[in-house]
Formats: structure tokens, C-alpha cells, sequence
């Protein structure tokens, strides 16, 4: 499978989550397992998903390398427990803050990176983080970098190089907990 290909180029390979049929994507805190949407399982149920809703997330090969990328970020951040640590709160915020379907995003914010329709990084904590992460994971992309104060910058012309960031990639490969 190419996700796993893609895990394993970013040094993730001692991390293998679960993957089940779920009524749409998540992976419930604090578990390791990435629920995919029952409807993508069959061509008959995408078209009358289709049918009813429209809108239909992860149906192309590259809609659902993204949306992996994305739940990817959840399981790192689950499974390592980055959210209980200084400089992951300091970075993204507190995952105690209240998590709401409604948010109001600021559409030209260069504070957070832009991966998922909709500004999905601006929704809370744990979506900055895995919008971050995904687009960390993206083959290609050079769109995040770290500083040494730990700041996300976009638009920079290196890939995650920044120490923040690759001394967490270099402990996931180890298979490390980060202390």
C-alpha cells in the first residue's frame, strides 16, 4: 500500500495503527485507530453516498493519501502522548480547549498550514497538529519548516528541517518515546 510506503520513507515503522469502517474519518483520542469511511469500501456504496450528500471525502487515490496523512498526524500524537508535553502545547495550544464543530477561520492566517479544505488547522489543537504532520508526511512538499523557537512558518524552501520537528520525526523512527 502506498501509505505504507510513505510511512516508512518518513521513518514511521515501528507504528502501525488499526484501520476499521467507521461512519466518517477519525481516530477516537486515545486510541491508534484510523476509522475510514464505511462508503469508500464499495463503489455502490460511493455513488449513493454521492447521491444523498454531495460532498464525498477520500474517494480519489490522492484524497485518500491526504486524509491518511491526517489521521496519521492523530495517531502520532496519541500514541506518543506529544499533547502532554511543554513544548507541543506551546507550539499548538492546549488539548483541553473546548473542540467545536463551529469555527471561525481566518482564511489569510499564515499561522497555520493549509491541508484539508475548510482552514481544518484553525479548529483546534490536535488539527493544527495533524494538519501539520500531514503536510510534513507529503512527498514533495515544502511547505513547513520549524524554527528554533519552535514557531510554524509556510512557504519556507526547506521540508521540516527545523530541530523541533526532526528530532520528533528521528524518536518516531526510533521508536522512542519523546522525554
Amino acid at each position: 500500500m502506498l501509505f505504507r510506503r510513505e510511512l516508512e520513507r518518513a521513518g514511521i515503522v515501528r507504528l502501525h495503527p488499526d484501520f476499521y469502517l467507521a461512519n466518517e474519518w477519525g481516530v477516537p483520542f486515545p486510541s491508534i485507530s484510523i476509522g475510514i469511511p464505511f462508503y469508500l469500501a464499495q463503489p455502490d456504496l460511493i455513488a449513493i453516498h454521492a447521491d444523498r450528500n454531495g460532498y464525498m471525502e477520500g474517494v480519489s487515490p490522492t484524497d485518500l493519501l491526504r486524509f491518511l496523512r491526517h489521521e496519521m498526524g492523530h495517531v502520532v500524537n496519541y500514541a506518543y502522548k506529544l499533547y502532554e508535553q511543554e513544548d507541543w502545547t506551546r507550539q499548538f495550544g492546549s488539548m483541553m480547549q473546548p473542540y467545536t464543530e463551529e469555527y471561525r477561520p481566518q482564511p489569510f492566517s499564515r499561522r497555520y498550514v493549509r491541508h484539508l479544505p475548510g482552514w481544518y488547522a484553525q479548529k483546534h489543537p490536535d488539527e493544527d497538529w495533524a494538519e501539520t504532520f500531514a503536510v510534513w508526511m507529503t512527498p514533495g512538499w515544502i511547505g513547513v519548516r520549524f524554527t528554533r523557537i519552535g514557531r510554524k512558518r509556510s512557504r519556507s524552501s526547506t521540508i521540516a528541517t527545523g530541530p523541533w520537528l526532526s528530532s520528533r520525526a528521528r524518536s518516531f523512527a526510533d521508536g522512542h518515546r519523546s522525554r
